[in-house]
């Protein structure tokens, strides 16, 4: 006779196996958006602001990413600090690299009192005149031909959010076993392990896993100029405390949703396009330090967030699962992930008294899983390979950040930039950019 626990161990992998095969074929099922004609093009390059929110940026990455902008020939760049670091950027903006690598692209300072990535976006755009907006983060680099391909799914009239792939980028010099850091290693670990996970969600059901990333996103500007947007993107609280990340998660919810929201006369219902290709890939720079670790605990609890208010909020658990049914089911998995991890350890230790083939079979499959992709990781990045421990950090960490990110659940903070948490926490960002 099999033990409760025997059948929760083997539930567990039947239900692995088959969500495996399903992502598999959704992610067969995925079509890009194919790169319009010169002629039928809708959307040029000198259409589009890029609007960049910084704070104590690096000198060095900011200006490898102004200069990958620049040769996407956008119609002007905006950039958003604060107004101690506004002459900063100015005189670093000077610069004879920067100047040379600038046909006609007019770029522009803007600043506010404080330090807050969702009111410095907005200040971006009210400034703004193209008629696409691009979010970008200031160490993000672009191909010369990423813009493009990012404009492409505008070609359909209700698309208004655009993202694409994101990888790392690692500079030469870092690419020695000598001298990338465990950091560095989880970090790319963590990102290698979505790829193709978009694809997935995009061909199911029109969504993304979890959110279009921030690093770099295009929306029609009629979407991010509307009043009800930015009065609610800058005015977003969570257990009482105002939103400073989150951006990207606050602007794929509204995208997704918005045409829901009760009391809201929409005239567009819009949808997101995902353009999953290598031409539209960008690149950002890795942590090198603990900052990393920071990092990751915002991007977790800015992920359980997500969940949260999707499932119980905005647009609420019969809404979600009407929209965007997959989404849905994966964030509701995610929700009980931690306590499901709880069960499967008692479970697999008590099958482990009872019948220890059965268990040890059971950790050897799960093992060769992890070797398995550890290898492919240690082959795709061989410099990784000294340090690959830290990756299997990477792909454990969730038995405990799950649980972390309950706890901290109201916390907000930014942390990899100085400054920012302590600075102008819970001021409302509509007074100050309208003064």
């Amino acid at each position: 006779m099999f033990h409760l626990t025997e059948f929760v161990l083997l539930e567990s992998l039947l239900w692995e196996i088959a969500e495996r095969r399903l992502s598999r074929k959704y992610i067969q099922q995925y079509k890009p958006f194919p790169l319009p004609s010169e002629d039928t093009r809708l959307f040029n390059a000198s259409d589009v602001s890029i609007i960049v929110p910084t704070v104590g940026f690096d000198p060095e990455s900011f200006s490898r990413a102004i200069i990958s902008w620049l040769a996407n020939s956008p119609l002007e760049i905006i950039i958003v600090t604060i107004d101690s670091e506004r002459q900063k950027v100015i005189d670093f903006l000077d610069s004879e690299r920067i100047r040379a690598a600038n046909e006609n692209t007019q770029i522009t300072v803007e600043s506010i009192s404080h330090p807050n990535k969702r009111d410095q976006l907005v200040a971006g755009v009210r400034e703004s005149i193209g008629r696409i907006i691009a979010f970008a983060d200031d160490d993000v680099l672009w191909y010369p031909h990423t813009l493009l391909h990012l404009l492409a799914p505008f070609q359909e009239p209700d698309i208004g959010l655009v993202g694409g792939p994101i990888e790392s980028y690692l500079p030469e010099n870092r690419q020695d076993a000598s001298v990338i850091t465990p950091y560095e290693v989880a970090a790319l670990r963590n990102r290698s392990k979505r790829r193709g996970g978009n694809k997935a969600f995009y061909a199911r059901d029109g969504s993304t896993n979890f959110t279009v990333s921030g690093a770099t996103m295009l929306l029609r500007a009629v979407v991010v100029k509307d009043p009800d947007f930015q009065n609610a993107f800058m005015q977003e609280t969570f257990a009482g405390i105002r939103q400073n990340s989150g951006d990207d998660a606050f602007i794929t919810r509204w995208v997704l949703f918005q045409h829901l929201r009760e009391g809201r006369k929409v005239i567009q219902k819009w949808r997101l396009g995902m353009q999953l290709t290598p031409e539209a890939t960008v690149t950002t720079t890795l942590m090198t330090d603990s900052r990393f670790i920071d990092q990751m605990k915002r991007w977790l609890r800015t992920g359980l967030r997500f969940r949260l208010i999707c499932l119980f909020e905005d647009p609420g658990l019969v809404n979600f699962w009407h929209n965007t049914p997959y989404m849905c089911r994966k964030m509701i998995e995610g929700l009980y992930n931690p306590f499901l991890n709880i069960i499967w350890y008692v479970a697999f230790f008590v099958t482990l008294r009872r019948r220890p083939l059965m268990a040890l079979l059971l950790a050897l499959y799960y093992f060769y899983g992890l070797v398995n992709g550890m290898l492919a990781f240690a082959q795709e990045f061989p410099y990784c390979r000294q340090k690959i421990w830290a990756a299997v950090i990477a792909d454990k960490v969730s038995l405990v950040s799950d649980f972390y990110s309950w706890a901290t659940l109201a916390s907000e903070s930014w942390a990899s930039r100085q400054g920012v948490d302590d600075a102008g926490k819970g001021k409302p960002g509509r007074m100050d950019l309208d003064e």
